[in-house]
């Protein structure tokens, strides 16, 4: 390991600690964090590789790629080459500067991929394509990034669009149903939890989606929402990341649990409140306005993006509406009693089996 490099590191990681500490400003604390870690790697990248080098670049991805580096985050990497080729040609250098930043106990995760197969759907690993819609050019050949903005990621998102819908629909079911469907939770996970920072995700993921697929290019997801939703969801950004850096350092680890310990310290040192203290049920209220806004921003953009026969919409329209109990049950909207939903559900089966319709269980369903 490059000793300069260890040393700067260490010295810049506390001073931007402390500067949070500070401020409380949980915007800037990822931006510079993310600055100095893309000094850290490009620095790297130059020594490692010729200035020259054609058809070969370093891509950031993920949160990393969105510029949203926590202190305690995975930082995703990505070695882009025209071909395999070229590929492996730099295996050793590659190598070498993932060693470098593992000894600098940076969380690192890197892949090497070609323009080809960034261009290709990966269904058994569609998070990989979702990665690549907050790639964000590091070093090497600029041309190769481009490229893989404007013409491999546009071509899969046109071509499979739906599939990448219904793995967002899959990934949030699953996270949602863990987290009981509600973004009321004594000890909230301010990440994974209904109206958390990966429902922002999903918004922008979503969006960026329509874009590409109307546009043909990437353009920043959250300019094409409403300017008073744009306002919204940044204010609700800001309180969460805020939240987040302060878990982090607390404890001096990825920790998205909001227990009620942390709420207390959170409300006294006004932690996405300006440094404003305030009572714990107070700035807890604050985080609920907050987590209610960001499920219903990305509520609607499902309803508006999703088209009516995917999955997703389906799934959100159940979830905004389910409600039953042992009388009768609220299904997209409708009441039905109980006894008449089980029979109809009975009725629809065997109807299938017989492939006729059933006139009973369509009348209902149509009132």
């Amino acid at each position: 390991m490059i000793p300069p490099i260890a040393e700067f590191y260490a010295s810049e990681s506390t001073r931007l600690r402390a500067q949070f500490e500070s401020s409380g400003d949980g915007r800037a604390a990822l931006r510079e964090r993310t600055t100095l870690v893309d000094a850290i790697i490009t620095r790297l990248y130059g020594e490692l590789f010729s200035p020259e080098l054609r058809d070969f670049c370093l891509v950031a991805l993920g949160g990393y790629g969105r510029g949203e580096l926590f202190s305690h985050s995975d930082i995703d990497l990505m070695f882009l080459s025209a071909s395999g080729r070229a590929e492996s040609a730099r295996r050793e250098a590659i190598a070498t500067l993932a060693r470098t930043l593992w000894d600098l106990r940076l969380r690192i995760g890197h892949s090497t991929r070609t323009l080809t197969e960034c261009s290709q759907l990966h269904r058994q690993n569609l998070e990989f394509n979702i990665a690549l819609l907050d790639g964000r050019y590091l070093a090497g050949d600029r041309q190769l990034f481009e490229r893989l903005r404007g013409e491999a990621v546009p071509h899969f998102v046109a071509r499979d669009r739906d599939d990448l819908i219904r793995n967002l629909a899959d990934l949030i079911e699953q996270r949602h149903a863990k987290h009981g469907r509600t973004v009321y939770h004594l000890e909230p996970n301010i990440k994974e939890a209904p109206g958390g920072l990966r429902d922002l995700h999903v918004a922008r993921w979503l969006t960026l989606i329509a874009e590409i697929e109307s546009r043909g290019r990437a353009v920043e997801a959250e300019m094409a929402w409403p300017a008073s939703v744009r306002q919204a969801s940044e204010q609700a950004f800001g309180f969460l990341a805020a939240l987040r850096c302060f878990l982090h350092d607390r404890s001096e680890r990825d920790d998205n649990q909001l227990s009620y310990e942390a709420q207390d310290e959170a409300a006294r040192r006004g932690i996405g409140n300006y440094g404003q203290a305030v009572a714990a049920a107070d700035w807890m209220c604050t985080y609920f306005r907050h987590a209610r806004g960001v499920a219903a921003l990305t509520a609607r953009l499902v309803e508006d993006i999703a088209p009516a026969h995917s999955s997703l919409y389906g799934l959100f329209k159940d979830w905004r509406s389910r409600l039953s109990n042992a009388d009768f049950s609220v299904v997209r909207g409708r009441i039905y009693p109980m006894r008449i939903s089980r029979w109809c559900a009975a009725a629809s089966i065997l109807a299938r089996r017989r492939r006729a319709p059933n006139p009973a269980c369509c009348s209902i369903f149509s009132r």
